[in-house]
């Protein structure tokens, strides 16, 4: 009899857990930059209008990326447990790329946020009425 419990503890938490972790952590740091930078510039109009939206500043695109490369790692993962260990070397290979690419959505977040910063300062202040 084939052992399955392995592979579906690895399909449940990688395929679950870790998926609905990384969509979350990418909705969250988005809203939590546009909030901030929402916040900071409250009493500048032209500033407000010109805020980034939580899509400039976690491309959606960046985030299907990160999906596919998980995606790729969670069916390969399990996979290759019955295959030669090159299979499992690859399946890790995409998987530290996904979380990989999730850090780097993180830190470009980040990094919009300091440039917006950097940029909205130089403008001059037109107060709500």
């Amino acid at each position: 009899m084939l052992d399955v419990s392995v592979p579906l503890g690895v399909m449940v938490l990688l395929g679950f857990v870790t998926t609905v972790i990384a969509g979350m952590l990418h909705k969250i740091v988005g809203f939590l930059v546009w909030l901030h930078l929402q916040q900071r510039y409250l009493a500048n109009r032209i500033a407000l209008r010109r805020l980034p939206s939580m899509y400039d500043i976690v491309p959606p695109a960046w985030v299907w990326w990160q999906l596919g490369l998980h995606a790729a790692a969670v069916c390969l993962l399990p996979i290759s447990l019955w295959l030669p260990a090159i299979w499992q070397a690859v399946a890790l290979s995409l998987l530290a790329a996904a979380f990989a690419l999730l850090g780097w959505n993180v830190v470009a977040a980040l990094l919009r946020y300091r440039r917006t910063v950097r940029a909205f300062d130089t403008l001059p202040v037109m107060p709500r009425n």
